[in-house]
């Protein structure tokens, strides 16, 4: 029904190089969406977001995009592990270089 409002939440994310874009979620997702679970410094891992330029860029969750949250990283030697830690290294250096 094109009379029920479309919610949207966007959340900031910044990557290594220090680049900050918004994500986008819509629908039922924006409306579900717990962000009182999810503290700054998680680790979002997103693959196949939209990406978007409209007043700078953004990326917008669709159906087929998969996100996972780390809280912290896996306790394992994967290559997905190994990425994950150098993130969270590189946001302990930043947290510490600002202040946060």
């Amino acid at each position: 029904d094109k009379s029920q409002p479309l919610y949207c939440r966007n959340i900031k994310v910044m990557d290594k190089s220090r680049r900050k874009v918004d994500v986008s979620f819509w629908g039922k997702e924006a409306e579900d969406m717990d962000l009182e679970g999810m503290r700054i410094g998680t680790i979002l891992l997103f693959n196949s977001v939209r990406l978007k330029n409209f007043n700078g860029s953004s990326l917008s969750k669709e159906k087929c995009t998969k996100m996972s949250v780390f809280d912290d990283p896996p306790d394992n030697d994967s290559l997905l592990a190994q990425e994950i830690k150098k993130l969270n290294n590189f946001y302990q250096d930043y947290k510490k270089e600002f202040n946060l």
